[in-house]
């Protein structure tokens, strides 16, 4: 069995590719050595989280998160002292070079599993349908910084050919391999994003009108895990509210964006698809990522088919809006735990008292 240092080492080494820690250099061994022995109980924690059943994972995720938060402030300061020990070692080396690996790599898996936190709200049904928009929307800020992060990286260690810049790693298996699963991802989450938001405006989309419950509070309530992360930078409800709020003239174009996102993210799943399990770092669960690969197709094709439907009743209120039949919109997560399939349905009858 390896070490779950020499994982978290070679974790490490992997996603950013630190060919200039020298290791044997007695201080830039320390400094790396004593980060590795914090990380070691975090990823250990970790394992034991992922290891519950999903509604208990959720909820021990908030302590997770607020590990991986300290985490990363430990690997900040050890990149600072790495920095200048670098710069003694090695003159040469100009300052403002990528050195930040330690922080990246926390980073990278801190907002990881900042949107496991959200993704299984709807897998334990925690969240309610009237939900989603601010969800997805919290889901697509999130994504945007952790793929940012990972292209900060990529873009220092890679030319653009997508070879290492440093040699003395292997060919065969480059950097970053979850990027175009995680940017496939983003774009399924920011097509049925802007669908919500176009429905919204159409009045498909709302929320029920709760007397005792303040929308803003609420919303706080609902991201207060995230309040104690100092990156990415928690989002304010006034910010949900400006990036939500449209204008009847501007459905349109959210339902053409709709459209190119769920073309584009189909796309990237067929990519991801078609490469090889090492490409892609799944050796050992191939199958599964390859199964849900394929539910997030589904996804895409059904919304495509529901986009259009949209499109056809938007068209018929704009032309008749007395004589069209009223929809409301039904989320439906029957194809994938994380992505609703949307579609139209007559609202639904009163209760009788």
């Amino acid at each position: 069995m390896v070490p779950l240092n020499q994982v978290v080492r070679d974790s490490i080494e992997q996603y950013s590719k630190a060919p200039y820690i020298d290791l044997k250099n007695p201080k830039l061994a320390r400094v790396t050595n004593n980060f590795i022995q914090s990380a070691v109980k975090v990823v250990n924690d970790t394992f034991k989280v992922y290891s519950k059943n999903r509604a208990r994972t959720r909820r021990k995720l908030r302590r997770l998160i607020a590990d991986w938060e300290g985490l990363q402030a430990e690997a900040d300061a050890a990149d600072v002292q790495l920095d200048q020990i670098i710069q003694k070692v090695d003159p040469a080396r100009k300052r403002g070079t990528f050195l930040h690996f330690l922080t990246s790599w926390v980073y990278h898996h801190k907002t990881r599993f900042m949107l496991d936190w959200i993704w299984l709200g709807f897998e334990t049904e925690t969240f309610v349908p009237h939900e989603a928009l601010m969800e997805l929307w919290y889901g697509d800020c999130l994504h945007n910084a952790h793929i940012q992060n990972s292209n900060m990286v990529s873009f220092n260690i890679t030319d653009p050919t997508g070879q290492l810049r440093e040699k003395g790693f292997p060919q065969d298996v480059l950097p970053l391999s979850d990027l175009p699963f995680q940017s496939a991802r983003q774009v399924l989450v920011r097509a049925i994003l802007q669908t919500l938001c176009a429905c919204k405006t159409e009045g498909l989309y709302t929320a029920p009108n709760f007397e005792f419950l303040d929308p803003k509070v609420h919303y706080h309530h609902r991201f207060a895990v995230f309040t104690r992360c100092a990156t990415p930078t928690t989002l304010t409800y006034e910010q949900f509210i400006t990036n939500v709020t449209f204008t009847q003239a501007q459905v349109a174009d959210l339902h053409s964006l709709a459209e190119a996102s769920l073309k584009i993210s189909k796309n990237s799943i067929e990519r991801c698809l078609k490469s090889s399990p090492a490409q892609a770092h799944v050796q050992s669960c191939a199958a599964d990522y390859a199964e849900e690969l394929k539910a997030m197709a589904r996804v895409c094709i059904s919304n495509t088919l529901a986009l259009k439907a949209i499109k056809t009743h938007s068209e018929a209120l704009a032309k008749d809006p007395a004589g069209t039949p009223v929809k409301v919109l039904f989320l439906d997560f029957k194809y994938h735990p994380h992505f609703p399939v949307l579609s139209l349905v007559s609202p639904p009858k009163p209760r009788s008292q």
